[in-house]
């Protein structure tokens, strides 16, 4: 059989597959306050309030002088890691616990209803913590550093909506003279503050403006046609974070909520109101009839997600009584066709996504195959725009992604000893854990294959650095596995860019000065 030319005609397995990791790091810092004077006895715990990481709500559950599982001659700390979010997802993650300088890394592990709290009974000698792992005011900190599967990704969801004392007070006293423009939804007044309404919903400053200039009243009177004061009074509430994550009680409610939202510009409650049809009434019944709402309205998480039900069950969905909407756009037909024979071909190869059927090294191919909410974590650690058909977003984390450096030279020749820094460093599309893009080039170090790196990433003084350093193979930039060279720290906001002077060595590295000289390349 040697030299014999094989056809394979397929694979098959046997038991489930590993777990993929999204490359993605996210980080919780969780402090203990003069844990010295915790008086919890050995088996009492303290629990952290809960921090979201990837959708999911966690917390740590401390055991200052141990579990009963733990040593009782040594005296050890217990620490945990909790899943306290919604029962009906069981997330698989990867997490590792920081304290100073000692780090424990767990194996892939699923947040079942069995396994809810993960950890350590001995995780650090307790006498160590208090001499060694304290800060100077006397706090523990731990940082929980979290990678989850691709297949316990949940509905992404905006950034939620910080509530604002001020705009709650003004809100409460805009029935009375402070207001100064009045709604009239369904014979119901609605009172508001064109300042107000100029900062968070400016399709309905521009209404009341043009009704000011029109009328000789202190308070003109606006009336709105075509929108239920019950899904108005929802609209202000958020203009005014009186409530931020406003109740839906149905897939009607919700779509007359989103409508609202288009109709007046209040793009970050378009995007909650999306996410949560998404992910709480989104069913093969009305799937096809979101779809033509999300095309419609440039809602390209919906649309999306309408289409990968349409992939999963096409007789199902061509059955509903929705589906004559579809029917009758041959636009949209020909889109679910591609849709469903990419991800035919991804499913082959083993993809997790529709937009991925083929192994892609061009960047701005890349970013064409990304999902929507990989698109929008993208634009949104970008502090970009995030609403959009899902063809605008991919233009403009595009136009973002083209106006960065794509090569940067490293010259070091001042010192011929360590030269191993110079050279080109190409951009990488999957890059840093804050978004920002990261540059490589391949080295050799002590005889050995290794990549060189320059990334940006947040420390835990909760600032933002460039470095320079070698990152293992498998791992996020930025972690303790690193070998780092260079940084650079900046007074203020760091680059989004790596900065061409005013690098310092790192104190693992103070025999590689002086620090490089960087210059940009097409």
């Amino acid at each position: 059989m040697a030299g014999q030319k094989r056809k394979y005609v397929g694979t098959a397995s046997v038991g489930d597959a590993p777990k993929q990791l999204l490359e993605n790091v996210e980080t919780m810092r969780f402090v203990f306050h003069n844990f010295t004077d915790l008086k919890e006895e050995r088996g009492d715990s303290v629990y952290t309030p809960p921090l979201e990481a990837f959708g999911y709500l966690w917390r740590v559950v401390l055991y200052p002088r141990g579990n009963n599982d733990s040593s009782s001659e040594t005296g050890y700390i217990s620490c945990y890691l909790q899943y306290v979010g919604d029962v009906n997802y069981k997330p698989a993650a990867k997490y590792s616990f920081r304290c100073k300088d000692c780090c424990y890394e767990c194996e892939t592990r699923v947040f079942d209803d069995n396994r809810k709290m993960l950890g350590l009974s001995s995780y650090l000698k307790r006498k160590e913590v208090l001499e060694q792992c304290l800060e100077a005011d006397g706090s523990l900190v731990i940082d929980v550093d979290l990678q989850i599967t691709a297949d316990s990704k949940r509905v992404w969801y905006p950034k939620k909506l910080q509530r604002e004392e001020i705009l709650v007070q003004s809100y409460s006293d805009s029935s009375n003279t402070t207001s100064d423009i009045v709604f009239v939804v369904e014979g119901m007044d609605y009172h508001a503050h064109k300042m107000i309404l100029l900062l968070r919903a400016k399709t309905l400053y521009e209404l009341s403006k043009e009704q000011y200039i029109t009328s000789d009243d202190d308070q003109p009177r606006v009336p709105l046609s075509h929108i239920k004061g019950e899904t108005f009074r929802k609209i202000l509430e958020y203009i005014y974070t009186v409530n931020t994550t406003p109740k839906l009680d149905d897939v009607s409610s919700a779509e007359d909520l989103i409508l609202a939202a288009d109709r007046f510009d209040c793009t970050q409650l378009k995007l909650y109101v999306e996410s949560t049809i998404v992910d709480k009434f989104l069913t093969t019944e009305n799937a096809a009839s979101m779809l033509v709402l999300g095309d419609s309205h440039s809602l390209a998480l919906l649309k999306e997600a309408a289409m990968n039900m349409y992939a999963s069950d096409p007789i199902i969905l061509q059955e509903s009584e929705s589906w004559s909407e579809i029917n009758e756009s041959n636009r949209l037909l020909e889109e679910l066709l591609k849709f469903v024979s990419l991800k035919l071909v991804s499913s082959k190869n083993g993809e997790t996504t529709a937009y991925f059927p083929i192994v892609i090294q061009d960047n701005a191919t890349i970013i064409e195959h990304l999902d929507v909410t990989t698109l929008r974590e993208q634009l949104q650690d970008k502090k970009l725009d995030l609403d959009g058909s899902r063809e605008i977003l991919v233009q403009r984390l595009k136009s973002w992604w083209e106006s960065l450096p794509k090569i940067i030279v490293v010259s070091n020749s001042a010192n011929a000893s360590h030269k191993k820094v110079d050279g080109i460093y190409t951009r990488d599309f999957y890059s840093s854990s804050d978004g920002s893009p990261r540059y490589s080039m391949i080295g050799i170090r002590e005889g050995n294959n290794c990549v060189y790196s320059i990334f940006r990433c947040k420390t835990s003084d909760g600032k933002q650095y460039w470095y320079l350093s070698i990152v293992p193979k498998g791992k996020t930039p930025g972690t303790s596995d690193d070998i780092d060279f260079y940084v650079f720290s900046s007074t203020g906001d760091c680059p989004d860019s790596p900065p061409l002077t005013g690098w310092r060595t790192t104190a693992e590295a103070t025999a590689e000065n002086p620090p490089p000289t960087l210059s940009f390349s097409e």
